[in-house]
This record gives C-alpha cells, structure tokens and sequence, in this order.
C-alpha cells in the first residue's frame, strides 16, 4: 500500500512540475516543503518545551525529577518511589545527574526530555513514511509536534515538562511500528513486547494500546485463521515485556522494594480512573485534533462514495487491517482519556497518534481516489482548499504554543531552579506524590 500511495504522490507532483514554473508557485512549494516543514516542527518543539519548563505551576516535573535523582544516588530509600508510578521513567533519566556539570535541579532533565520527543518525532516520520510516502510523512509529523507540545506546553492544572507522556511516545510507536511493518511473527512480537515493556514501565496509561494489540489480534486471527501467528506473536510480545521489565524488576528486588511496590502500584492505579458523566470536551483542549480529525473526515467521506468502498481488504497489511487497528486504538484511548478524573490536556496526547495515522491513511485514500476519477483542474482546486483550511487549523493549534514559549521564556532563570530543587529535596519526598488519591488517603 505505502508504494502505491508513493507512486501517486510522485505522478502528481510530475503532472504538476510544470505548473510550478511563476514565482509563486515556487514559493507555495518551498513552504511546504520537507525541509521548511521540519524546521517549523523544531521551532514548535522548542517554544512547546519553553511553556512546559516555565509554566507559572511546577509540580509533576519536579516529582519525576526528584524521584529520578534521589533512585540514581547511593543509599536510595524506599520512600524515594512514586508510590502510583513504576520507576521507569526516573530508572531511564536520573542517570544524567552523575554527568551534570552544576548544581542539580530540573535543568539536567531538559536535553533528556527533548532527546525522547526528538526521537519519538523521527520514528513517526519514519512510520508515516513508510506507510504513505516521503511528501505526506513530513506534514503529518509536523501536526503530531504541533498537537503533543500545545497539550504539554498549555497545561492547565499541573506543568507540561518532563512527564511521563512526554517519554511515552518513543516506546509506543516503537512498538506500533513493530507492529505495522514486521511480517514475521517472531520478530514482531518479541519487537513489539520490548517496546512495550519499556513503556509500560513508564507509565500505566500505555496499557491502552497493549489491550489494542490485544483486541485487534484476537479478531484478526479469527477473521483469517491464522491462530498460530496470532499466538506466537502474543506470547512473544509477553516475552518481550518481561525483558524490558526485567532490569526494573532486579532493581526493585535487589533494594528488598519489590513486593511493597508492587502493592502499592496495584491498590493505587485505579484511582485515577473512573466512570465520568458524559460530557463534550472543552473546546480548547480539541483544537490541535481539528486538523487531522478533518482530514479524517474528508477522506472518509470521498472514500466512502468512491466506487473502490467496497474493495478494503481484511488480509494482514491492507488498507481495512491498518484502519481497523487504528480505529481500535484510537477508541480505546479514547475512553481512557474520558475516564480520567483530572481535566489534565497532557492525556489527550494519547489520542494523537492513532489520529495521526488515521489521518495519514485518509489524505493517502483521498489523494489517490481523486487522481482517479477527476481531472486535473478539479485535482487542483480541491487540494489548494483543502490545503489551506488545513494550514489555517493547525495554525490555530500552533499560534498558542509559540506565544506561550516567548512569553515564558522570560521567567527562565537557573539560579532559581537550583534553589527550587533545594527547597523540594528539603522538605518534600516522592512517597507524598499520591496523596491526593483517595485510597491514599484512607486512614
């Protein structure tokens, strides 16, 4: 699927290479163009990271960043645990304060954040490309840049840097890839456990997409009968997560913490969960959705009235299978999102991937099924609007983050965050980050 979507892309750029001869039309091609794309997604990355760190509330960051040093010093307490948290995450950063130079405070965790969601940025492209081709892949990435830091960089009711959706990213698509792209089930379930593992072992809220991988598997299987890849690729994937777990797991064992926090992550995880009235979201917090969910719905309705509807596939790696993944994911996400009990925006950067890639698949859909059936001037009216309603969308979306980070960049200031980190080591400890929780807080 990806080489045709490829191939269409590139016949039409050729049907249009002439038309790209005035001054303007060069222009329009340079603005879009890879380049010029990934260097607005540096700069939305680097003023979403700006509003993150100085954000005028600082709690989250500082409970991972001091959790993450006080586990990488000698004599490491049990208390030093986020009691609702696995420690992947501080297991995976605090390391970096025995290569910092200065005092220690959240500074040393900026280029650690920065290089997962770098990372994480590039695995998407890769993904995208490889499904849809190189010219879609860049602007997909940037709407993924643009929708995961206006949700960590406008934060409502906590601070958007360092948390543990902001890591997550890296492992899931890591294992979404896996998942999409290896035929082999032995590779693809051991790749897809370890990337799994790794997240899980970062936070609790990646459970959504193994109970899509899940869910999805056991229905393809049963659609194809292929019972037999379906369960070496499962009981791999459970491999896999144990290898990823394992180094947390001697860890834990080896300061005689294992069970006690195992216990505690296990009376406490529901808590953030419950059975929500059913309400609309706030409309802020769908803004940097509207351009992929756009995107989706054009595509779903040109697709939905072409004459090739009917002619999806259900076999492994056709359209129908990568839609009915997504889907999947991004319904059980979804729900995820709903039950939370906190208005947080940074958990709606669950819902962005699965978007993303469902947008992907509809831009790809659309612009194959109007090459087809339209002709070129109709081709070309069309996608000039559509383009520019997308660019003025994600606009909308991008517009606040940026302001946001050259508004805060003026509160940065690193003697303040070396005392901050002082005061909190001083007078607070990581075993307090729960205690707002209700089973917590039961005598």
């Amino acid at each position: 699927m990806a080489e045709d979507v490829a191939e269409q892309w590139t016949d039409e750029a050729g049907r249009r290479g002439v038309a790209l001869s005035s001054p303007g039309a060069w222009l329009l091609h340079a603005l879009v163009s890879p380049a010029s794309l990934l260097v607005v997604a540096l700069l939305v990355h680097v003023a979403g990271r700006i509003a993150a760190f100085c954000m005028p509330i600082k709690l989250d960051s500082f409970y991972y960043t001091i959790s993450a040093y006080r586990l990488w010093r000698a004599g490491a307490i049990f208390e030093d645990l986020i009691p609702d948290k696995p420690p992947g995450q501080a297991l995976l950063t605090g390391w970096v304060y025995h290569l910092w130079p200065g005092e220690p405070s959240r500074l040393a965790m900026i280029p650690v954040e920065s290089a997962f969601m770098l990372a994480a940025y590039g695995v998407f492209w890769w993904l995208a490309r490889r499904l849809f081709g190189s010219p879609l892949a860049a602007g997909l990435t940037l709407f993924f840049v643009i929708a995961h830091n206006h949700y960590n960089g406008l934060e409502t009711i906590t601070d958007g840097f360092n948390l543990g959706e902001n890591y997550l990213m890296l492992p899931t698509l890591l294992a979404v890839a896996a998942h999409l792209t290896i035929a082999s089930p032995i590779k693809r379930g051991l790749a897809r456990g370890l990337a799994m593992g790794v997240a899980l072992s970062i936070k609790q809220a990646s459970v959504g997409l193994a109970a899509a991988f899940l869910l999805h598997g056991l229905l393809s299987s049963i659609r194809s009968k292929t019972y037999r890849q379906a369960g070496v690729a499962g009981g791999l994937t459970v491999i896999g997560i144990g290898l990823a777990w394992s180094p947390m797991l001697v860890f834990l064992g080896l300061h005689g913490w294992l069970g006690d926090h195992l216990r505690e992550l296990a009376a406490l995880s529901g808590e953030h969960a419950a059975i929500m009235p059913i309400a609309w979201p706030p409309w802020h917090n769908l803004v940097p959705l509207v351009p992929l969910a756009w995107w989706i719905v054009v595509g779903a309705v040109v697709r939905l009235t072409s004459k090739r509807a009917g002619a999806v596939g259900k076999s492994r790696g056709s359209e129908g299978w990568l839609v009915g993944f997504l889907l999947c994911w991004l319904a059980i996400e979804a729900v995820g999102v709903w039950s939370m009990t906190k208005p947080g925006t940074h958990y709606y950067q669950q819902v962005v991937s699965p978007m993303a890639l469902l947008a992907g698949l509809a831009i790809a859909a659309l612009r194959s099924d109007t090459g087809r059936r339209w002709a070129a001037s109709e081709r070309e009216t069309t996608w000039r609007w559509l383009g520019a309603t997308t660019a003025t969308l994600a606009l909308l979306a991008a517009m606040p983050v940026l302001a946001a980070g050259s508004m805060r960049v003026y509160k940065f200031d690193p003697r303040v965050e070396v005392v901050e980190f002082a005061q909190w080591q001083a007078t607070w400890s990581p075993s307090r980050a729960a205690d707002h929780l209700p089973q917590r807080a039961k005598p």
